[in-house]
């Protein structure tokens, strides 16, 4: 909308939003992901204001996620109803300067203080109230209790500062440790925890509520552990998590006894919200998901056998070094036992001590169980004894070696269990292997070989391992087993199954040499990265786990998902004609530099469609060459299609051969306008589809737009009007591009369109639809000047930050805007740019 080229805007999606903290049995989760938190407590009258940011500095350069802190009853309300947040008292300011520092916080109002605080916490005049009784069913104390828990929680939830409200506190704690002191209430302490939890509950603060040491907690209150260890401790609800929420360093020494302090090791847990819990393996049609997030997994092949235990750990440092820098994943062959029922595991063929040292290196584990080996190992991993039993078929319906297959088999797995190394139980094993490539051999076995393979899948599933098993070279594979494919190439592998993804488990870098034939051999740089042992010669094989998939773009009312988790993007805008393709690169970089996370673009028909039906994608115009230059430089795009385009281009990017059709009307219910609209719009959607650049292929773009500002001038067309963006609508739905079409200026956009702002200011809009999140498509930064009238440029200091007049105590607004004029961004702006961004990414 405004005469500067290449103007830079952002498409701000909800930049400040409520954070979603709930839980599972596992863990607390945060926006939908389960999260290991690390706590610590700073109680803030202990030290100053001045001191409280190096302190919580300090905290989160130790590691730390979260601070929690007591509220102090007896010194905010010293005197009844006379209260005092000054100076080291000023909770708000505290619990802010934890936010400023992008941490977490956890608010223990209690009150009760168990924390060497003089009377607990407790106000003198609270104890000489006639009638008074603590802690129970004594209307006296509820009365008093409910009113400071109640006084606090409004004083916070004002200043938003729980989580639900975009603020830092995830979790509030009711009482403390009552538990520990409630038998002698009898039902009284029982009727009286129940009023805690209503109570609380009662409060809607949106985050849970915790009770520590309070093993009958009322739903949904959140029972934890405080003590020197709580590694037996059990929540009182299966959807609870583990959570220890005081680790004891020390007591008080009595006369004569022994000294009740931990060592520094000892310590070092601070506080383990659910510091170990399983690992949910699961998989779609995409990817493997590891917690419920889609993986690229590259996975290297370490035959345990073939090195020694002290050579493991450099191995794997190694590799993960040199290779897995984003993904986690080794994986281990198996060989079966030497003599029949006499088993070996010492030395370097100590399965257990190997897959411990993947997991201490902090990698994943395929266990390839087999129990044939193709990996040029003696006859191919089986027993001799096992081909000298009588009667002997080897990998076919034979009950003895079905028996025998099964005994071993089931030994390793109840070996790995007994240890928890399978994910599901917390350890490193991600997938497990049952046979491998019978594909490859199975043709002659007929029907013996169909039952066989079903017959490995079902006593595979009776394991009851808690991770996906896999079939390499099984094109059949029963379900729910996992086909994947072994070979020099599997870019045209197709699974089974459309719920499993593309596995390439074997990348093959050579093979035998046939006398005169040719070495096959792969060289690293097609190979990519090939780690060898130079002194063995062995490989390390590459296996890669859906490398290059779709991504899921969505969207709720709160902010555009990426694979479902919701992002704040910032976008630029780069018109491609506007400049050459050499310059493409540059721009697209600088631009990601600035901390841009998507370039958007017009698509300008006249320019492509000069001459009806003669189209041009050359030089500047080669659309397709574009978007692939910001997918190289790893940014995501956004298409606005439109066809018009207002950008300062002539006559709206409308070609004027479309103006001088016979009985032409433009942007109504004309059927001339509309056939050639929809011609073009499809024609360039199967373009970009061809190439698969839209995010559902694997590309980058993750919005496309139809339609432009057309609520500004809508009024004059009437019922055509309406029916005519109705139109628009139900035709960019049915290209299928696989991401959301959005519409600017379009306040009735229709479903699923996103309608979104375009302007000076968009604080005050509001999407027509609840559960369209809050979009900023187009920051103005100036416009035509009338005559005699303002000059309507918007500088970059106020582009920069729309802040806080902190005379009038206005709201901080982070719509932190950037705009302006690429060909002349200075050095300085660009600097200041990219860390305003920097911060806007920051925890809210």
């Amino acid at each position: 909308m405004v005469s500067l080229r290449f103007l830079l805007f952002f498409l701000f999606v909800s930049s400040v939003y409520a954070t979603i903290v709930s839980h599972d049995g596992r863990a607390i989760t945060i926006d939908g992901h389960r999260r290991v938190l690390l706590s610590g407590s700073i109680h803030y009258p202990r030290s100053t204001p001045e001191m409280w940011p190096d302190l919580i500095k300090k905290s989160k350069e130790g590691g730390l996620d979260a601070i929690e802190t007591y509220v102090f009853w007896n010194v905010h309300e010293p005197t009844r109803r006379q209260y005092d947040f000054s100076g080291k008292l000023d909770l708000i300011r505290f619990l802010k300067t934890i936010q400023n520092e992008g941490l977490y916080a956890v608010l223990r109002i209690g009150p009760y203080a168990c924390a060497e605080w003089n009377y607990g916490g407790f106000p003198v005049w609270l104890h000489n109230m006639p009638g008074m009784v603590f802690r129970t069913t004594n209307k006296a104390y509820m009365d008093e209790m409910q009113n400071f828990t109640t006084m606090i929680v409004d004083m916070v939830k004002k200043e938003k500062l729980f989580a639900s409200q975009g603020g830092p506190i995830i979790l509030a704690q009711i009482e403390n440790e009552y538990g520990n002191v409630m038998g002698p209430y009898g039902e009284s302490g029982k009727a009286y925890i129940k009023w805690c939890a209503n109570m609380a509950q009662s409060l809607d603060v949106g985050v849970p509520w915790i009770m520590c040491q309070q093993n009958d907690a009322p739903q949904p209150m959140l029972n934890t552990c405080n003590g020197f260890y709580c590694d037996n401790f059990v929540p009182n609800n299966p959807n609870t998590p583990k959570m220890w929420t005081e680790n004891w360093t020390g007591w008080f020494k009595q006369w004569g006894g022994k000294n009740p302090h931990r060592t520094t090791e000892d310590e070092l847990l601070i506080i383990i919200i659910c510091s170990v819990y399983a690992t949910i393996v699961s998989h779609d049609g995409r990817a493997i998901t590891i917690d419920g997030h889609r993986r690229v997994l590259l996975s290297g092949s370490i035959h345990y056998p073939r090195s020694t235990p002290e050579m493991w750990r450099i191995l794997k440092k190694k590799v993960k070094k040199e290779v897995l820098m984003r993904s986690k994943h080794m994986s281990s062959g198996m060989r079966m036992s030497l003599l029949r029922r006499q088993y070996d595991f010492s030395g370097k063929l100590d399965l257990i001590r190997f897959l411990k040292t993947i997991q201490n290196e902090g990698l994943y584990a395929v266990l390839v169980i087999g129990p044939y080996a193709c990996a040029e190992w003696n006859y191919g991993g089986f027993p001799v004894w096992l081909h000298n039993m009588p009667g002997m078929v080897f990998r076919t319906t034979n009950k003895a070696y079905m028996d025998e297959m099964q005994n071993f088999t089931t030994m390793i797995v109840d070996m790995v269990k007994k240890e928890k190394l399978f994910a599901s139980q917390g350890g490193p094993i991600i997938l497990a292997q049952i046979e491998n490539e019978y594909g490859n051999v199975m043709g002659p076995y007929g029907e013996s070989g169909k039952a066989y393979i079903k017959w490995c899948a079902n006593m595979a599933q009776s394991l009851d391992v808690g991770v996906p098993w896999i079939m390499c070279q099984q094109n059949d594979a029963p379900q729910p087993m996992l086909n994947t494919c072994i070979g020099f190439y599997c870019d045209n592998f197709v699974p089974n199954n459309p719920n499993t993804p593309k596995m390439w488990t074997e990348n093959w870098t050579g093979w035998f040499k046939q006398w005169g034939g040719k070495i096959l051999i792969e060289q690293p740089k097609m190979l990519h990265f090939l780690l060898q042992d130079s002194s063995k010669e062995e490989e390390l094989l590459i296996i890669i786990i859906c490398s290059v998939y779709a991504t899921i773009v969505s969207h709720d009312g709160r902010a555009i998902t990426i694979d479902g988790h919701r992002r704040v993007l910032l976008s630029g805008s780069i018109h491609y004609p506007r400049s050459t393709p050499e310059m493409w690169p540059d721009l697209i970089k600088k631009s990601k530099e600035g901390g841009l996370d998507a370039i958007e673009t017009y698509v300008f028909w006249n320019a492509h469609e000069p001459t009806r039906r003669q189209y041009d994608f050359s030089g500047k115009l080669d659309l397709i060459r574009f978007l692939k230059t910001i997918q190289n430089e790893g940014l995501y795009a956004v298409l606005r299609i439109g066809p018009y385009a207002c950008a300062e281009w002539n006559y709206g990017g409308f070609p004027v051969w479309l103006h001088n059709m016979p009985g032409m009307v433009f942007r109504t219910t004309n059927k001339a306008y509309m056939d050639e609209m929809q011609n073009f719009t499809t024609m360039i959607v199967d373009m970009v589809k061809k190439e698969k650049l839209f995010a559902s292929q694997g590309g980058p773009i993750i919005l496309a737009q139809i339609e432009n500002e057309y609520g500004n001038v809508m009024g004059p067309y009437g019922e055509s009007g309406k029916a005519y963006i109705k139109w628009c609508a139900n035709m960019a739905q049915s290209l299928d591009v696989g991401v959301p079409w959005i519409m600017c200026q379009q306040n009735d956009a229709p479903q699923p369109m996103l309608n979104t702002c375009n302007g000076f200011y968009c604080d005050n809009f509001v999407p027509n639809n609840p559960n369209t999140p809050k979009m900023w498509t187009e920051n103005w930064t100036g416009w035509f000047k009338q005559w005699g009238g303002k000059i309507l440029i918007e500088q970059p200091k106020m582009l920069h930050f729309l802040l806080q007049d902190s005379s009038k105590e206005e709201e901080l607004l982070i719509i932190i805007i950037c705009t302006m004029e690429a060909r002349t961004l200075t050095e300085p702006q660009v600097v200041h740019t990219s860390q305003l961004h920097m911060i806007m990414m920051l925890p809210f």
